[in-house]
């Protein structure tokens, strides 16, 4: 995945499709990138190679990327395919557009966190969201990826250019290729802490997604 100062969308980007919620209850669906592994990476000879310790990544730039519907019911979770197309990464440290802040040459794997919304309560974009011991946390081994500034591999570069759809000027045909759709399924990655850990909300981006810091 691409990282520039002032954030690029994410593509292929992530895309789920829910079930087993309760209909009738309010969940909130929240999107963080975490690093895969501790180290750091260099391309060498057509393939990636270990170049020493990964950089730390400060616990303030850790953050979490709240899906503009939330919190919506189980029932509307479930019956549409639920997209994280608008969430954009950067190496911008400093940045305050609310994007996620990836170091280069690391790599990285999404979580999906399914939290539900206990009775009652009327969220507030400020208000922060909290992970209790009925949340969810999903991983997909399939979704995990390497964070760059410029493609490594010519593959790569070609299989961006012939299928997203903001690459269309890169295309010598122009023509608007469209990736298929997989839907696959994976086990979640339970959260068993007994206290709860916090969302708290950071800056708002343009689009008005919701942005939350990770703690």
């Amino acid at each position: 995945m691409i990282l520039t100062k002032p954030g690029r969308r994410m593509f292929p980007y992530c895309r789920y499709r829910l079930s087993g919620l309760d209909p009738d209850h309010l969940y909130s669906l929240v999107l963080s990138i975490v690093p895969s592994d501790q180290y750091r990476y260099r391309w060498s000879t057509s393939k990636w190679e270990v170049n020493g310790p990964a950089e730390h990544q400060a616990q303030g730039l850790i953050r979490a990327f709240s899906h503009h519907y939330s919190p919506a019911r189980g029932s509307d979770w479930m019956g549409t395919l639920v997209s994280f197309y608008k969430l954009k990464l950067t190496n911008f440290s400093q940045d305050h557009a609310g994007h996620i802040i990836l170091h280069s040459m690391h790599r990285y794997i999404p979580r999906l966190h399914v939290i539900p919304v206990p009775d009652g309560d009327i969220l507030t974009p400020d208000q922060p969201v909290v992970m209790g011991p009925e949340s969810m946390t999903f991983t997909f081994p399939q979704t995990e990826f390497m964070a760059v500034t410029t493609y490594q591999n010519f593959r790569i570069t070609q299989l961006k250019i012939n299928h997203n759809p903001f690459a269309k000027g890169f295309r010598e045909d122009g023509n608007n290729s469209r990736l298929q759709r997989v839907t696959t399924e994976a086990q979640p990655v339970v959260e068993t802490d007994t206290q709860p850990s916090i969302l708290k909300p950071a800056e708002l981006s343009e689009n008005k997604e919701k942005v939350v810091d990770l703690k």
